[in-house]
């Protein structure tokens, strides 16, 4: 609007992923930073494996010779890029260069893309990046609910996996020193994927597929009636 300045400006920012008040939800940095994972511990003798929330720290980052993959707006960009041997950032006496990322086709696998409902997160993990940690049990997290989250008090989380069927009904996870069972319920099957040829899906039958949906759906089913 003309005449519009900052100063005048009363709207309230708020962002639905971090609860920050200092920009909008879709200048968040954090979808666009590698998410958290849990770790694998005590897994030599059975009966001590367990999944550890480790307690993120700050550290210094020896930034020399380092490398990084990031996203850009399109493959244009990444080939005007390409056109210069590196360049400095202003500022900075860090040297850039810019490739790109060796194409897809090199893939033998794609993940199922699950959206899954948690329950039972302790709540010090109540927060963006615990959720990470909480859906990292599983497989890769994809994206987070944040808005259902901050309206419901509901957590939902989109998850990568090789196998929605072997979704557990609970997982232990540890926050030294006490160990929770985190549950989860499936709500939805994105997108089926498996196994990859140079890149592409290997096609499967519409009896295959549908029968592993069914065991998927008879499997929830199943569940659900324990709890009844």
């Amino acid at each position: 609007m003309p005449g519009h300045g900052v100063k005048e400006c009363k709207t309230v920012l708020l962002c639905e992923i971090c609860a920050k008040d200092t920009h909008l939800t879709s200048k968040c940095a954090f979808p666009n930073q590698p998410k958290p994972t849990v770790q694998l511990a005590g897994s030599a003798p059975d009966g001590l494996r367990m999944f550890v929330a480790p307690i993120v720290k700050k550290a210094t980052v020896d930034s020399r010779n380092a490398m990084a993959i990031i996203n850009f707006p399109s493959v244009q960009k990444i080939t005007e890029l390409n056109q210069f041997n590196n360049f400095n950032l202003v500022g900075e006496r860090a040297e850039v260069v810019v490739s790109r990322w060796p194409p897809e086709n090199l893939a033998t696998f794609k993940l199922t893309s699950v959206w899954v409902r948690v329950c039972g997160v302790p709540d010090d993990l109540m927060n963006y990046n615990g959720f990470c940690l909480v859906g990292s049990l599983l497989g890769t997290v994809q994206e987070l609910d944040m808005p259902t989250y901050r309206k419901m008090e509901i957590v939902r989380i989109k998850v990568g996996v090789m196998d929605h069927t072997k979704i557990p009904e609970w997982s232990p996870l540890t926050v030294d020193p006490h160990i929770y069972k985190i549950y989860f319920q499936i709500e939805k099957v994105v997108e089926m994927e498996g196994p990859l040829i140079g890149g592409i899906p290997i096609q499967r039958g519409p009896a295959q597929s549908n029968k592993a949906q069914d065991r998927g759906v008879d499997r929830e089913l199943k569940r659900q009636k324990r709890h009844v």
